[in-house]
Parts: C-alpha cells; structure tokens; sequence
C-alpha cells in the first residue's frame, strides 16, 4: 500500500468516524473512496470498528471484501482483544453472502476457535449449511462444540438426512442418542419408529425413556408390545411413563384390556429386566 492510499483510508474513516448522519453525502463519498482502495484498507477498516459511533456502515463496507480468500483475516479478527470489535466481525460474516459458512464447521474442532461467536454465526447462517456435515463433526467434537452442532442439526434437519440421524442415534455418547432422538420424533416413518423401539433397549434410562415418549408422539399406529415391555424397565419412572402412555393410547375399557395383555405377555419374557 503507498503512501497516498494510506492517507486516503484514514481521511476516509476519519469522515465515518466523524460522522453523525449515516446517510450524509460524505458518508458515501468515504465509502466509495474505501471501495476503490479494496483489500489494502482492511486492517484499518476492522480497527476503526472499535470507535465507532455507527459500527454498521463499517460492518457493511467489511461485509462486501468478506469471501472465501480474505475468510481467514476475518476469522482472526473474531478473537480480537476489544470486544466492539470482535462482537462488529462477528456481525460481517452474518451480512456476507460472499463466503461459504461452512467452512466455520471446521473451526468447530478448533480448541483455540471462539466457538461462542461461531455457533452464533452459524445459527444466522443455517439456511446455507451442509447437514449430513453437521453430523459427521458430532463424534470428533468438544461438548461445547457439539452443543452448537445438535442445537443446528436440530433447526436444520430434514427427512433426507434420515438414514444419519438414524445412524447418529446409536453413537456411543449418550447425550447425542438422546439428543437425535428428540430429532428424528419429527418424522414419523416406518425406519424411525424401528430405530426409536431399538432404543428402548438403551443402558441408560434418559434414552429408554425419550424413546419411549418418542414413540408415543409418532403420527402412526403405537407398538403397543414394544410400550408393554418397559413396564419392568428397571427405572420407576420409564415404568411410569409407559402406563401413562399405554392409558392416553386408548379408551380406558381397551386400556385395560391392553395392560391385562402387557400382564401376561410379561408373564412368559425372560428373566432379562427390561426386554421380553
């Protein structure tokens, strides 16, 4: 950068800076000239960011140099020391339609990633994010990081990523089991309801149980014989919750005709606790 366009970028943001009326002529004049200059003016633009009185017409300035080559200046700028600063990038990449967001994704497993600003980046931007990648990240993430990644997956998921979400379920982390769960109750199909009565035969007792209510809120027919069977679930609660489910199912004569039946089928299960 010469001389003479490090003059013009800091008369330029002085008239920003300066300026109380975002619409004003010399407004428009500053940002032109800061157009022209591109790239060189950069650094200066993100640093004025601090002291500005109206960040957003710097943030939209910003917006329009963010892509897929100057991603990488930008994210660095996100862990910048003042706060304005950081809290103003964080904002550009929400209004740059210039970049692929999912190159954010990556950061995710980043232990120096500001993983805050990019979860918040990312929920903004998950109209444009690749699902199936969502998932794959789950089983190499932090817990902070996997927060941000259910918490998209959830927002963004549809029937065609079914057969993911389905494998996702039986990862060996159980908070992610029970968090696809809660997911997959969203389409009731054939496949989901198999793999939510697999389930029910989980170690541990949240994901016996979210399953089991997942079954219940499916919009098809009630496995009435896979409810039957955790009413000797080993936890009091499931056990509870199965009763109340098999008594919501029907009018209270079938009800119970269907606990008489779920008695005596259990009558024969063996000595196993919680499977017939």
């Amino acid at each position: 950068m010469g001389l003479l366009d490090g003059y013009k970028i800091k008369k330029a943001l002085a008239v920003l800076l300066a300026s109380q009326n975002p619409a004003s002529p010399q407004i428009g004049q500053a940002l032109s000239r800061l157009k022209e200059i591109g790239r060189p003016a950069l650094a200066q633009c993100v640093e004025a960011l601090g002291s500005a009185i109206h960040p957003e017409i710097i943030e939209e300035l910003l917006a329009a140099f963010l892509d897929n080559e100057t991603f990488a200046f930008f994210m660095n700028h996100l862990t910048h020391p003042n706060t304005q600063v950081a809290t103003g990038v964080a904002r550009v990449f929400v209004k740059s339609t210039k970049y692929d967001p999912n190159r954010l994704l990556m950061l995710l497993t980043d232990a120096k990633a500001p993983k805050a600003a990019i979860g918040k980046i990312l929920t903004q931007c998950k109209d444009h994010l690749n699902v199936k990648s969502l998932i794959a990240l789950l089983g190499t993430a932090d817990r902070e990081s996997r927060t941000v990644l259910l918490r998209l997956i959830e927002r963004s998921a549809t029937e065609a990523v079914l057969p993911d979400l389905m494998r996702a379920a039986r990862n060996e982390d159980v908070t992610i089991r029970a968090n696809m769960v809660r997911i997959l109750v969203r389409f009731s199909t054939e496949a989901v309801r198999d793999t939510l009565s697999s389930l029910l035969n989980d170690p541990r007792k949240e994901v016996r149980q979210v399953a089991l209510e997942g079954l219940a809120s499916l919009k098809m027919p009630l496995e009435v014989g896979s409810v039957c069977q955790m009413l000797r679930d080993l936890d009091p609660a499931v056990q509870t919750k199965a009763k109340e489910i098999l008594i919501q199912a029907h009018d209270p004569q079938a009800s119970a005709i269907s606990l008489n039946s779920c008695r005596m089928k259990l009558k024969t299960c063996s000595s196993v606790p919680w499977r017939c």
